[in-house]
């Protein structure tokens, strides 16, 4: 007869249990992962082993699941390819080259996208197949859909996008574009990044260049380049965009939370007009909660930074050179009934230079008995590079017709930069 354990020694058995098969659990789950190598001249009849890989990443996609690694061998690729499976946010499914950059998916209908996509234009990131990565592959010469279709917790890393017609369209939260580069993107449809009711986006070390320069987009509507719509915590930073038709970086309807920071914003340019290739346009972004720091923004066709019927947005410690405009500002109505809704804005510690309208520029809009200091405008302590009398260069200020060309001016006519700098 066994006898009956004392009580007060079961909780030390139980723990010393559980400590002992704690190793094989963790092993266990370590073997739950798996690698499916992917090869051109593989077959998908194969295990999917080293010794004997796949030949299509769409049947390595079917096959790969939570915490699953795709390893691609070098070659070109030509397929859509359907996620069918979930990661997880400790175990996404990843796709790899072997060897970053030599792995090229390439054809008109190529690219990666969730089984369960949402749509194109669905702003309420429903689409499935979620916690994919996407790392050191090439996608190249595709067509006017996305090469990418983002759903949530996608993670696009050192990918370039190299003469496609759309680079990603993002439709989901916690999505993060990073160490990419896109570029010689021309098409109808031309975007290097398009996003719409994401929360907790990330666009970061990502270049951006030569994007519709074959001037498709029929209008600046329907914009080109970058758009974000409607997000929530976007975090934009080292991004360089430049050498563009259309705005560096737009920011257009409905973001919150947003952060701009650090990045490189240069020698974009007008699809028909040139007030249609600013470096950085705001537009429509109400108690947006924004921020816009720290960036180099030079040499575009439009304002440095534009901010159009917007309002809580910081804008400060940013290097604007070069541009028509350091910073302008556009007050048409909007919502319903129609109103102007240009408000809470702060300027200040940026750097002005080079400009040719000027320094601070008001576009179109209802203008006529709006106070912009009892709108919480406020624009201060910023200094500016005032030219040379033989350079041509408009005032520091012109704000609905009326202009002062020297900081005390601007402090009487505005009540602008009372403590700003002229040198």
């Amino acid at each position: 007869m066994i006898p009956a354990m004392p009580p007060h020694r079961m909780p030390v058995l139980l723990l010393a249990l559980v400590l002992l098969s704690m190793p094989a659990l963790c092993q266990s789950t370590a073997a739950a992962s798996a690698t499916h190598v992917v090869a051109p001249d593989g077959n998908d009849r194969n295990r999917g082993s080293a010794a004997a890989p796949l030949r299509s990443l769409g049947e390595a996609a079917r096959r790969a699941r939570a915490g699953d690694r795709v390893l691609i061998r070098p070659g070109i690729y030509t397929e859509s390819v359907e996620i069918v499976h979930d990661g997880r946010p400790d175990a996404p499914i990843l796709f790899e080259a072997e060897q970053p950059g030599t792995v090229v998916i390439s054809g008109a209908d190529s690219g990666f996208q969730p089984q369960q996509w949402a749509g194109d234009h669905d702003p309420d990131t429903r689409s499935g197949n979620s916690w994919v990565t996407l790392k050191g592959l090439v996608f190249r010469e595709i067509g006017e859909r996305p090469a990418v279709r983002a759903s949530n917790g996608w993670h696009i890393d050192s990918c370039l996008f190299d003469r496609v017609g759309f680079g990603v369209n993002i439709r989901g939260n916690d999505v993060t574009v990073r160490a990419s580069l896109f570029q010689d993107i021309d098409s109808p449809t031309a975007h290097a990044i398009v996003a719409a009711g994401g929360r907790n986006l990330r666009v970061t070390d990502v270049t951006i260049r030569r994007i519709n320069r074959k001037r498709l987009i029929a209008s600046a509507a329907n914009s080109a380049v970058t758009k974000f719509l409607g997000t929530d915590g976007l975090v934009v930073e080292r991004l360089v965009s430049e050498d563009n038709i259309g705005p560096g970086l737009w920011l257009d309807t409905a973001n919150r939370n947003f952060v701009i920071r650090n990045s490189l914003i240069r020698r974009n340019a007008g699809n028909a007009e040139g007030w249609e290739g600013p470096g950085i346009w705001i537009e429509y972004n109400q108690d947006a909660h924004g921020q816009v720091k720290d960036n180099i923004v030079m040499a575009n066709s439009s304002a440095g930074i534009e901010v159009l019927e917007s309002s809580g947005v910081l804008i400060e410690g940013n290097v604007l050179l070069g541009n028509p405009a350091c910073i302008a500002f556009r007050n048409l109505p909007r919502g319903e009934p129609p109103a102007p809704l240009l408000g809470d804005l702060q300027v200040r510690g940026n750097l002005c230079g080079g400009w040719t309208t000027a320094a601070v520029a008001t576009g179109p809009g209802l203008w006529d008995g709006f106070d912009p200091t009892q709108h919480g405008i406020v624009i201060n302590r910023n200094r500016y590079l005032v030219p040379q009398a033989e350079q041509q260069a408009g005032p520091l200020v012109s704000w609905n017709g009326k202009t002062a060309g020297t900081l005390a001016d601007v402090v009487k006519t505005f009540g602008f930069e009372s403590q700003g700098l002229a040198q």
